[in-house]
């Protein structure tokens, strides 16, 4: 027998459950939200949240786990398989963001955290030893430029269509900037 999760019609409920609740708080403020009334006008048992999640911090919590996991995941294959580059690595890492494209929103919609600040707390190992050279309040200072222009980079995929050529495109921007960020970011430090 197959665990719940595993179950096609298990996920399809849970998108839909997702998709409903990043839909209200898109619009309303997401401590004012009303599960229940939520539910109830996307023709979702109450019954059916309950049995995948306990509560709505629950799910929001779940959400970023579930998230920065993955990010984790990523870095742990791209610092032990060097033939990864820069590039790839940011692609993959959008490209996880876009298959959980559901998570990232209902994420960023419950106003709860940052989930890309988060994820970079996860990649600041990986992407700093591009610049280990610099001393320690160097590093954080080009750190913090560097997560700012991330916020920048995986908010965007918002307001375009995201497609293979975005992700592609988006990958080779924080590359770049990533390889950069220590020659940019140190001036703008000294002056």
């Amino acid at each position: 027998m197959r665990k719940a999760q595993d179950n096609a019609a298990y996920r399809k409920t849970e998108l839909r459950i997702i998709k409903a609740l990043t839909h209200s708080f898109s619009k309303n403020d997401p401590v004012f939200t009303k599960v229940r009334k939520v539910l109830t006008e996307n023709n979702i048992s109450p019954a059916a949240f309950y049995v995948h999640y306990e509560s709505l911090p629950d799910l929001i919590t779940k959400s970023q786990q579930r998230l920065l996991r993955g990010i984790n995941i990523e870095v742990r294959k791209a610092s032990n398989d060097k033939t990864i580059t820069l590039e790839r690595f940011y692609r993959n890492v959008l490209l996880f963001f876009f298959k959980n494209k559901e998570y990232v929103a209902l994420v960023v919609e419950s106003r709860n955290t940052r989930i890309e600040t988060e994820a970079m707390r996860y990649m600041r190992p990986y992407l700093t030893s591009y610049w280990n050279n610099y001393s320690p309040e160097t590093n954080d200072y080009i750190y913090q430029q560097l997560t700012l222009n991330f916020i920048a980079e995986v908010g965007f995929w918002h307001n375009e269509r995201y497609d293979f050529d975005a992700i592609n495109r988006h990958a080779k921007n924080l590359a770049s900037l990533t390889v950069m960020a220590p020659r940019i970011y140190s001036q703008m430090l000294i002056k």
